[in-house]
């Protein structure tokens, strides 16, 4: 009966040493996976977007509402407050009737439901993972940058915890890679300078007109992007610890009640 208590004793600290160690592979590869997903969506966003410049002459903003509602005859109160907003032109006209690719896994972002039959259900609060810098066309700087994710809204700064680190950019050449974020939130651009910093050639010295993704609870501030991953494993090697402690106590109570029990 010992033998056998002090093997279960002893799967239980191999099971708290493996879960320690390996959880956070486990957690790197999930946001690994999920950043993977998010340059491709964007890629998606942009061939998108260089159709809908095809047929309005320009990327979707507040000037082409007008031209769309004509154009699809659609009775849909378009506007140009979120992101969530301008890419809807895109549904509208037609060109895609896919939400997925607007998804990224940002802070309060979730999964799209694919119900674009009315207008407070298509790209609603929170189907939209990606900011969008409205204003361009596809004869704008092949630089320029068109989305990112995961942007924290109302700021300039990204949010380091969803892509482990790394923020998405899709720029007008249809680009789309991921960036270090610093300590500060920002990623800096080839050249040197922060990628929203209106002196950045592809701004022609004018603030980005930056349209935040509608997401219900903003992101905490900046932390470390090595925050989250040791979290959960803490949280779990402490359950084993107390489940290993509970044990213990536990045989200790039934050597006292039934000591003949623990010596055969």
């Amino acid at each position: 009966m010992k033998r056998i208590a002090l093997l279960g004793i002893g799967s239980l600290v191999l099971l708290f040493v493996s879960l320690h160690f390996f959880a956070p592979y486990v957690l790197y590869g999930a946001k690994k996976a999920s950043g993977t997903q998010a340059v491709s969506n964007a890629r998606s966003i942009g061939l998108a977007l260089f159709d809908f410049d095809s047929d309005y002459g320009r990327f979707p903003d507040a000037s082409t509402i007008a031209a769309v509602k004509a154009v699809t005859d659609s009775t849909w109160d378009l506007k140009d407050r979120t992101s969530n907003d301008l890419f809807k032109q895109i549904i509208v006209s037609g060109i895609t009737t896919s939400e997925e690719i607007f998804y990224a896994k940002a802070s309060g972002a979730r999964k799209p439901d694919s119900v674009i039959v009315t207008e407070d259900r298509t790209l609603a609060q929170g189907e939209c993972g990606f900011a969008y810098i409205a204003g361009a066309a596809t004869k704008c700087d092949p630089m320029r940058p068109l989305a990112v994710t995961p942007l924290i809204p109302g700021t300039f700064k990204f949010d380091p915890k969803p892509f482990d680190g790394r923020a998405i950019i899709l720029r007008a050449d249809n680009s789309a890679a991921s960036y270090i974020i610093r300590k500060d939130g920002t990623v800096i651009a080839p050249g040197g300078k922060d990628l929203f910093d209106p002196s950045q050639p592809y701004w022609r010295g004018a603030p980005p007109d930056v349209k935040w993704a509608d997401l219900p609870v903003p992101p905490a501030s900046i932390a470390s992007p090595q925050w989250m991953t040791w979290v959960v494993p803490a949280s779990i090697a402490t359950a084993v610890m107390i489940l290993i402690l509970s044990i213990m106590r536990g045989r200790k109570m039934l050597l006292k009640k039934y000591p003949s029990a623990f010596t055969e």
